[in-house]
């Protein structure tokens, strides 16, 4: 029996004897069709409780039925149903769905009708965990579905498309599988030092297939931009002075008013921030309180708060106004000159009031969100950016999520500790032990190990009928 076998077991039985319900599409009016999806042991028998009783049951084709009140036999709806045999379903468990006109009446009654029948109402995420619990899927597989069912781009669709292909599987598989080598061949060592098997192969080839695991590892953590910016979108701060224009552009860019936009200095205290797509790319703008000296208390904690987004975004745009003077713009570099070693582009706004003088010599964009001049690069050159990362995340095994980063940080920890004490004399069998931990860790992210802490976290993203 495996790890995996061992910890399921216990979770796996708590659910045998529970037959669940739920609406797997939205239930509203107007829609077409509503389909109520069910799984466990028991629920071939008590949905055919509440059908006609010469409803034919042919596993996986859809068939007509007649829904009827568990109490009065009224009938409900003509309707449709397929009926799924484990383990062949996504659960891994006996499950049916019932497709109904799309009334939220009539759906509302067919799941009291099957309460009565003695289904349970789902969880949210609980059709997707029993598919995990039953090793249907792995838990960067069901991730996957999690982020397939919010897409809404084509970068989102994609970080998800690629979850569920296997390709990270399969390489922290390969890691997992060349670290258990390395740790035979140690405990064989222990074991039987005297063997001619285990003397042939000396302690410089373990180090270093151990080093090229760490060094995958490495490339798995750097990945990270790519596929979080491809997973999430790429996070644009707008970081200016006051009146600079910052709320106008994230006005322009997103097309709607969003923020509000005044003469007066100072009035974006706080943050804004908001999704959208730029050619069908999506970003996160972030529109901050302008950089300043100021004694406003609330306004002095919008500039620190807008200098803490600017080191967790993606790409900063500075924009500063033409009809400032030398002096401001001087005192806006000074102020800037950390942040300005992050990926940016800096952005001189209102072009369409003033003549650029100064700034002309200036590398940067000249923009103005009245009349539009150069939004179009502007965007071509973010998009630039976004088209980059989906790139290299596409012609590379990359990491998408914080989960499987913080994890392969933790792995990479342990086995750069572990190559530091390879070398100590009669150091075997802590090695052998620190390796069992090292590949524990890369376990979880694919779930072999877990905790119920962890499938909480993760099911409880989806919605109640998947």
């Amino acid at each position: 029996m495996t790890n995996r076998d061992n910890s399921l077991n216990q979770e796996i039985s708590s659910y045998e004897k529970e037959d669940i319900v739920a609406a797997a599409t939205n239930i509203s009016y107007g829609a077409p069709i509503a389909i109520l999806r069910m799984s466990g042991e028991g629920s071939h028998e008590k949905l055919l409780k509440t059908l006609k009783k010469d409803t034919k049951t042919t596993a996986n084709v859809l068939k007509r039925a007649r829904f009827l009140d568990l109490t009065t036999r009224d009938l409900i709806d003509d309707a449709m149903v397929v009926f799924f045999h484990a383990p062949s379903s996504y659960t891994g468990e006996d499950s049916a769905e019932l497709h109904l006109h799309g009334s939220p009446f009539v759906a509302r009654k067919a799941l009291t009708n099957l309460q009565r029948a003695g289904f349970r109402l789902a969880e949210p995420g609980e059709f997707t965990k029993r598919a995990y619990l039953n090793e249907k899927l792995d838990l960067i597989e069901s991730e996957g579905i999690s982020n397939l069912i919010t897409a809404s781009s084509e970068q989102e669709w994609l970080s998800a498309k690629y979850l569920l292909e296997g390709k990270l599987q399969g390489k922290i598989k390969e890691l997992h599988n060349n670290l258990l080598e390395v740790m035979a061949f140690l405990e064989a060592q222990i074991d039987f030092p005297e063997e001619e098997d285990t003397i042939a192969i000396s302690r410089s080839i373990l180090k270093e297939k151990a080093k090229k695991v760490f060094e995958t590892i490495q490339s798995l953590i750097t990945s990270y931009e790519n596929g979080k910016i491809t997973s999430e979108g790429l996070k644009v701060g707008l970081i200016g002075p006051p009146n600079a224009g910052k709320s106008s552009l994230m006005n322009a860019l997103l097309e709607k008013d969003r923020a509000i936009v005044t003469d007066t200095p100072g009035t974006t205290r706080d943050y804004l921030e908001e999704r959208c797509l730029l050619k069908g790319r999506l970003i996160s703008l972030v529109d901050t309180a302008g950089l300043r000296e100021t004694e406003d208390i609330i306004e002095k904690k919008g500039v620190l708060k807008a200098k803490e987004i600017a080191q967790n975004v993606d790409l900063i745009l500075f924009l500063f106004p033409l009809d400032q003077d030398e002096s401001t713009f001087k005192y806006f570099e000074e102020s800037i000159k950390e942040l300005k070693k992050t990926s940016h582009l800096t952005l001189f706004t209102k072009s369409d009031l003033t003549e650029k003088s100064f700034f002309q010599k200036k590398e940067g964009l000249f923009i103005s969100a009245k009349t539009k001049e150069n939004l179009d690069l502007l965007q071509d050159k973010i998009i630039e950016k976004i088209d980059y990362h989906t790139n290299a995340f596409k012609n590379s095994v990359s990491i998408t999520s914080t989960r499987h980063l913080s994890l392969l940080e933790e792995a990479s920890n342990k086995l750069e500790t572990f190559l530091l004490h390879f070398e100590t004399p009669h150091y075997e069998e802590i090695l052998a032990f620190e390796l069992r931990e090292i590949n524990d860790t890369l376990s979880r992210i694919i779930g072999s190990i877990h905790t119920e802490d962890l499938l909480e976290e993760i099911f409880s993203r989806f919605c109640i009928g998947k």
